[in-house]
Order: C-alpha cells, then structure tokens, then sequence
C-alpha cells in the first residue's frame, strides 16, 4: 500500500460515516485536489482520521509540488516517519520521502542542512543512504564558499552560524569534521592577525568577539593540531576582556528595573536597567516572542546596532553594545545604559526656565549631524528621528537608540531616489511633510527619500529643543509658512537658524544632506557641560 492508497483508505473511513452531509462529504473529497500550500491552511480537529489523511496528503503534494522549504517538509516528514498515523510505512514510500529530502538538500543552507541532518540521525532505512550522501556534498560546497570568500565582510557575519550548524551536523552523524577543523583554522588564523594590531581587545568589533565564544563548540571535537592555536588566543582574550563573561553576567540579570516597556504584533519589547561590577550600569532590551518570525522583522535593527557599536565612543552618538543573548523564545541586546532622553531635558530645562546658549546649541547640533551624516554614509536611514530616541549623558553627548523602523545597505540611487517606494514609518509629530500627505491620502507605502525625510525630522528635533514648545502639526504642508515664522523669530545664531530653515525646508529636494549640514559651524567648538 502506497502513500496514495492510505490517503484513498483515510477518505473511505471518514465517508462511511452516516452523519456526514453531502457538503462535508463533497469537502472532503476536495482536499485531493488542492495544492501543498493550501493543504497547510487546514486547522487540526479533534478527528484523527482527517488529521490523518491532511498529513498524508500534504506528503503526497511535497513530492509532485516540491521543495516546498526544508522547515515545512520537515514538519510533514516527522509526521509520517514518526508514527504519528498507526499505520506500517512500506520502504518504497520511505524512498519517496528520500527523494523529498533530496529536493530540499539542493537549494538548502547551512542551517537547514543542520536540521535535515537532525531528522536523519535516528533514521536507519537503505533509501536515505544516498540523502545522507547528498547531505555531505552539500555541505561541502557551502564550506568551500565560505573558505573562499571569507574576506567578505558578510561572509564573516556569517560565521557564528556556520560554525554552530556544522557542529550540530557533525553530532548528528554526517562525518565534516575536516570542513569544521578548516574552518577553524581559517578564522583563528584570522583573528590572530586582527589582535595583533589592535592594542585594547574591548574594542574589537562585536561580530569577532562573538567568533571566539562560537569556537569553543569546535573544543570536544577538533584535534591538538588546531586546538594550540585557538588555546593561545582565547586564554589571552579572557585575561583582557570582561565581555567574555557574557554568559556569567546574563545569569545574574534581575529584571526588576523596568524603564520601559512596548507591546508589539511580533513581540513585547521591555528595557531593564542593570549592573554587573565589570561594565557598570548596563541596559537589557529584551524581545519576548509572539509570532514566530519574530526574528526577522528585528533582524534589520540587530544588524545596524553590531555595525554601530563597532565605532560606538564617548565622542560620538553611538551606543556600544556588549553582547547579544538568544534563547527559544527571547532576544536580549545588552548595551550602554543612558538615564534621560532628549524629551525629558528638554521639559526639564522648560520647567527651571533654562535654555542652552549657542555655543551649547552648535556643539550638540554638530554631533548629532555628524554621526546622521556617517548614518548617510553607512546607508543607514533611521526613519524615527524624535526627541525620544536620542539620549543625553550629563556631558550632553547624544547618543542615538531605536533602530527597528530602519533601513539599511541601501544602494545610493536607491536611498535618494524619489522614483522608488518605501514604506512610510515614524511618529507622525516628526515626519516630513511628503509622508504626513502620503498619509492623509490612506496610503503605507509611497515615493520618498527616507534621507531627506531624516533630515526634515531631526530639524523639527532641534527646533523643538530650542522653542521649547510642542511642535504638533507644524510639520504639514499648510503650516510650512508659519513653522519658517518660528525659525525666524527664534533669538539663536545666525548660522543655527539658516541651517534650521535648510532642514525644514518643505521641499525635500531643496534640503541639504547631513553631510553638507556641517558647513554651517565651526569645527572647533569646545564642548561645554551641563551641569545636571
């Protein structure tokens, strides 16, 4: 009896029953001629014999419409070879699974190869014999890539992944162990090289510190050979850098200072204020699973913080991140902690009746448009530019936070071009005029320049700074007139308020980049302090 005949005996058994109507007897019958996709759709009922014949059928339309993606044929494989259907599963149909897998393993990466190898290890039939083969050759030509191309900055991102998929692939039988002892050495050799040139280890990048922990997967497993080089480098990095007891630290983390907490559709973001003796105080923003593709909607954000806190100091309006911390159902970012935001000096310094003189104004104005124009340089558009998400230290250094509306690796004829579409994202109080009509008219996505917008936004930032009043509609078009009226009455420097009127320009092809914001000050201000 084959796949088909069991499905054929599922169906018979579920229509012999004498209390279903022709509608549900005709519903039935239809499911054999609907797609993989649409047989997904279909809820689980209490009826065993239907959830039976779903199963089989979505097997069935996995091999005459597949791949159909490793994570969903995995899903229906474990139902079939796992007995979940009380029925004998015949060697030529187990063949037919072979062959599935097969399919998957041609256009699969190292993470799914990690997953195909750990649904065959406990599966002992001749027929997946070659799937294991086809598995090996697989890995091997992603090993090969990886090799090849590991100066690619991209590439070596990738190289936690790497590593700890080809351990999981090696634990689960598939014999790599040379392809993971090459790549070891690959990247040992390479971090070897980065330490010798940089003098203080806490400033490596995030990404390699990350590499080294990953490593120590490799330990049960690789020989002495391989093992001497990694020794010497780890035993050298532990001895300098306290980030390498992430693991020590986030143990001790106590959640019981929250500063912050949002409900979003894919997770509940909460903010924690926490200290550990060797970084001091030190902000935890989780991210607390509710749709499981939770991680890639925050994927974009993590990416430009590792990038950021690579050239995050305290002279510029970076936030370094320490580390990063994943489990099933969480995602922590543990990174500098910062007690006030923009907004809450801002009321403070309106509730005493202060205002920051222009030498103040120029200074902070040049850091926060300077680190926007290395944004702008990096490709990166942040997109929510308000009051809110730039904090403040008592030096007034600003440092800017909340990346997760952002774009980023954007090609310049795409970050500034007007002819292409983008999603319009933000708080309305601070968005360009483009986007509030944009909204007015119903739309979520339109044509815009997210640069350009940035620019408007961190203008009426700065403009609310210093008129110290709510800036509440000032940003659509009809107002533009009296917005300019307010820049022009404003008792600041004469280079402030041009440079304002630039900013805020309701035409945004009349706005200047960050980058060419900077002429409008001197570059050798002194920074002053506040005192708090």
């Amino acid at each position: 009896m084959n796949f088909l005949d069991i499905a054929l005996s599922f169906s018979d058994t579920l229509l012999s029953n004498p209390e279903l109507n022709d509608d549900q007897k005709r519903y039935i019958n239809s499911l054999f001629d609907k797609s993989y996709n649409e047989l997904k759709q279909e809820i689980e009922t209490n009826n065993k014999v239907f959830n039976n014949l779903v199963s089989v059928l979505k097997h069935i339309k996995a091999f005459t419409d597949g791949p159909i993606g490793v994570e969903n044929y995995i899903e229906i494989f474990n139902e079939i070879c796992y007995q979940r259907l009380d029925i004998q599963i015949p060697d030529y149909d187990f063949s037919i699974c072979a062959d599935c897998l097969e399919k998957e393993i041609t256009t699969a990466n190292i993470s799914e190869c990690a997953q195909i190898a750990d649904v065959l290890k406990d599966i002992d039939r001749v027929c997946f014999r070659k799937t294991r083969h086809l598995l090996h050759l697989r890995v091997a030509s992603i090993c090969s890539k990886f090799i090849n191309n590991f100066g690619n900055q991209s590439i070596k991102l990738m190289s936690e992944t790497v590593i700890q998929s080809l351990v999981a692939i090696q634990n689960s039988g598939i014999e790599i162990l040379s392809w993971i002892q090459e790549i070891f050495y690959v990247i040992c050799d390479y971090l070897s090289n980065r330490y010798s040139i940089i003098e203080n280890v806490a400033n490596m990048p995030g990404e390699e510190q990350n590499l080294i922990l990953t490593l120590r997967l490799c330990a049960p497993i690789i020989n002495e050979n391989y093992q001497s080089k990694f020794n010497e480098l780890n035993n050298y990095i532990i001895s300098n850098n306290a980030y390498f007891n992430r693991e020590y630290i986030f143990a001790n983390i106590k959640r019981n200072k929250v500063v912050y907490t949002q409900r979003r559709a894919f997770a509940k973001i909460t903010i924690y204020k926490e200290y550990h003796e060797s970084i001091g105080k030190f902000a935890v923003k989780e991210y607390s699973k509710i749709q499981d593709d939770y991680e890639n909607v925050i994927l974009n954000e993590l990416e430009i913080m590792k990038i950021l806190s690579t050239k995050a100091s305290k002279n510029n309006c970076f936030v370094k991140v320490f580390f990063l911390h994943r489990d099933d159902s969480k995602i922590s970012i543990c990174m500098e902690y910062f007690k006030y935001n923009l907004k809450q000096y801002i009321d403070y310094w309106k509730s005493i009746n202060y205002s920051l003189d222009d030498k103040q104004l120029k200074v902070l104005m040049t850091k926060l448009i300077s680190c926007f124009a290395e944004l702008e340089n990096l490709k990166i558009n942040h997109r929510d530019i308000k009051p809110q998400n730039i904090m403040i230290t008592p030096k007034l250094m600003p440092k800017i936070i909340d990346f997760n509306v952002s774009l980023h690796k954007l090609t310049e004829d795409f970050q500034l071009s007007v002819t292409n579409d983008h999603l319009i994202e933000g708080t309305v109080d601070y968005m360009a005029p483009e986007l509030i009509e944009l909204l007015f008219k119903g739309e979520k996505v339109g044509k815009y320049r997210p640069g350009r917008a940035d620019v408007f936004s961190l203008g009426l930032t700065l403009l609310q700074l210093i008129y110290q009043k709510p800036v509440h509609k000032l940003n659509h078009k009809e107002n533009n007139e009296h917005l300019m009226n307010i820049v022009k009455s404003l008792k600041i420097d004469e280079n402030i308020k041009t440079c304002l009127k630039k900013m805020l320009d309701v035409d945004y092809k009349k706005r200047e980049k960050f980058s060419k914001l900077l002429k409008y000050f001197d570059s050798d201000d002194v920074d002053p302090t506040i005192d708090n």
